[in-house]
Protein backbone atom coordinates (compact mmCIF):
# COMPACT_ATOMS: atom_id res chain seq x y z
CA UNK A 1 0.00 0.00 0.00
CA UNK A 2 1.91 2.95 -1.30
CA UNK A 3 1.49 6.53 0.43
CA UNK A 4 2.61 9.54 -0.87
CA UNK A 5 2.43 12.74 1.51
CA UNK A 6 2.15 15.98 0.44
CA UNK A 7 2.56 19.34 2.60
CA UNK A 8 0.63 22.03 0.86
CA UNK A 9 1.86 25.38 0.80
CA UNK A 10 -0.51 27.04 3.38
CA UNK A 11 1.10 24.07 5.69
CA UNK A 12 4.43 24.47 4.74
CA UNK A 13 4.20 28.15 5.53
CA UNK A 14 2.88 26.96 9.19
CA UNK A 15 5.35 24.49 9.34
CA UNK A 16 8.33 27.50 8.66
CA UNK A 17 6.47 29.69 11.13
CA UNK A 18 7.04 27.59 14.00
CA UNK A 19 9.86 28.77 16.34
CA UNK A 20 10.74 25.86 18.39
CA UNK A 21 13.11 23.29 16.62
CA UNK A 22 11.05 20.62 19.17
CA UNK A 23 7.88 21.16 18.39
CA UNK A 24 9.01 21.18 14.52
CA UNK A 25 10.58 18.10 15.01
CA UNK A 26 7.56 16.35 16.74
CA UNK A 27 5.89 17.78 13.25
CA UNK A 28 7.95 16.02 11.13
CA UNK A 29 7.66 12.92 13.02
CA UNK A 30 4.22 13.16 12.65
CA UNK A 31 4.64 13.88 8.71
CA UNK A 32 6.21 10.37 8.16
CA UNK A 33 4.26 9.03 10.16
CA UNK A 34 1.60 9.56 7.75
CA UNK A 35 3.49 7.50 5.02
CA UNK A 36 2.12 4.31 6.45
CA UNK A 37 -1.66 5.34 6.66
CA UNK A 38 -4.02 3.92 7.14
CA UNK A 39 -2.00 2.05 9.60
CA UNK A 40 -1.16 5.55 11.42
CA UNK A 41 -2.36 5.82 15.42
CA UNK A 42 -3.43 9.25 16.65
CA UNK A 43 -5.62 10.52 13.71
CA UNK A 44 -9.51 12.18 14.41
CA UNK A 45 -11.50 12.17 11.31
CA UNK A 46 -13.38 15.64 11.15
CA UNK A 47 -17.33 16.39 11.01
CA UNK A 48 -19.55 18.97 9.86
CA UNK A 49 -17.82 21.21 7.17
CA UNK A 50 -14.60 19.44 7.42
CA UNK A 51 -15.85 16.17 6.91
CA UNK A 52 -13.40 13.85 5.10
CA UNK A 53 -10.21 15.72 6.66
CA UNK A 54 -8.36 14.51 9.76
CA UNK A 55 -6.38 15.78 12.61
CA UNK A 56 -3.22 14.86 14.60
CA UNK A 57 -2.03 16.41 17.28
CA UNK A 58 1.18 17.00 19.30
CA UNK A 59 1.07 19.27 21.81
CA UNK A 60 -0.55 22.28 21.55
CA UNK A 61 0.18 21.93 17.99
CA UNK A 62 -2.43 20.46 14.99
CA UNK A 63 -2.08 18.81 11.81
CA UNK A 64 -4.94 18.69 9.48
CA UNK A 65 -4.79 16.66 6.43
CA UNK A 66 -7.33 14.69 3.72
CA UNK A 67 -6.64 11.25 2.28
CA UNK A 68 -7.30 10.38 -1.65
CA UNK A 69 -7.30 6.46 -2.39
CA UNK A 70 -7.42 5.25 -5.58
CA UNK A 71 -7.83 1.23 -6.09
CA UNK A 72 -5.79 -0.44 -8.99
CA UNK A 73 -6.16 -4.25 -10.32
CA UNK A 74 -2.71 -5.67 -10.49
CA UNK A 75 -2.20 -8.89 -12.06
CA UNK A 76 0.20 -11.54 -11.22
CA UNK A 77 1.57 -14.80 -12.30
CA UNK A 78 2.01 -17.64 -9.81
CA UNK A 79 2.42 -21.25 -9.58
CA UNK A 80 -0.23 -23.08 -8.61
CA UNK A 81 0.38 -27.38 -8.33
CA UNK A 82 2.88 -27.00 -11.28
CA UNK A 83 0.84 -24.72 -13.68
CA UNK A 84 1.30 -20.87 -14.15
CA UNK A 85 -2.23 -19.27 -12.79
CA UNK A 86 -2.96 -15.55 -13.15
CA UNK A 87 -3.87 -14.22 -9.55
CA UNK A 88 -5.99 -10.31 -9.67
CA UNK A 89 -5.37 -8.67 -6.52
CA UNK A 90 -6.12 -4.85 -5.65
CA UNK A 91 -3.83 -2.46 -4.72
CA UNK A 92 -4.67 0.57 -2.82
CA UNK A 93 -2.44 3.82 -3.62
CA UNK A 94 -3.38 6.79 -0.74
CA UNK A 95 -2.11 10.33 -1.27
CA UNK A 96 -2.34 12.31 2.00
CA UNK A 97 -2.22 16.07 1.50
CA UNK A 98 -1.24 17.89 4.38
CA UNK A 99 -3.62 21.34 4.29
CA UNK A 100 -2.53 23.22 7.34
CA UNK A 101 -0.23 23.55 10.60
CA UNK A 102 -0.77 25.43 13.45
CA UNK A 103 -1.17 26.11 17.28
CA UNK A 104 -4.67 25.22 18.42
CA UNK A 105 -5.15 28.39 19.42
CA UNK A 106 -6.93 30.19 16.85
CA UNK A 107 -6.55 26.66 14.44
CA UNK A 108 -10.38 25.56 14.03
CA UNK A 109 -10.84 29.51 14.07
CA UNK A 110 -9.25 29.31 11.12
CA UNK A 111 -10.00 26.62 9.55
CA UNK A 112 -13.82 27.64 9.87
CA UNK A 113 -13.56 30.94 8.62
CA UNK A 114 -11.17 29.75 5.42
CA UNK A 115 -13.64 27.41 4.68
CA UNK A 116 -16.64 29.64 5.27
CA UNK A 117 -14.31 32.44 2.75
CA UNK A 118 -14.37 28.99 0.50
CA UNK A 119 -18.28 28.85 0.65
CA UNK A 120 -18.49 32.50 0.29
CA UNK A 121 -16.74 32.63 -2.41
CA UNK A 122 -17.91 29.46 -4.42
CA UNK A 123 -21.99 31.45 -3.39
CA UNK A 124 -20.99 34.43 -5.23
CA UNK A 125 -20.02 32.49 -8.31
CA UNK A 126 -23.25 31.35 -8.24
CA UNK A 127 -25.43 34.18 -7.75
CA UNK A 128 -23.19 35.47 -10.86
CA UNK A 129 -23.85 32.62 -12.39
CA UNK A 130 -27.96 32.39 -11.76
CA UNK A 131 -28.12 36.00 -12.63
CA UNK A 132 -26.43 36.07 -15.85
CA UNK A 133 -28.62 32.96 -16.78
CA UNK A 134 -31.79 34.73 -15.48
CA UNK A 135 -30.90 38.38 -18.36
CA UNK A 136 -30.45 36.28 -20.60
Amino acid sequence: MPTEVDVSPDARQGLTELKNRVISGRIHKLLRRLKNWPNVSGCKPLSGDLAGKYRMRTGDYRLQFRVETKVEQVEEKQLDKGKAAKMARQVEHHLVTEEKIGHRDGFVRQVAHDDASSKKERGSERLCASSSSASH
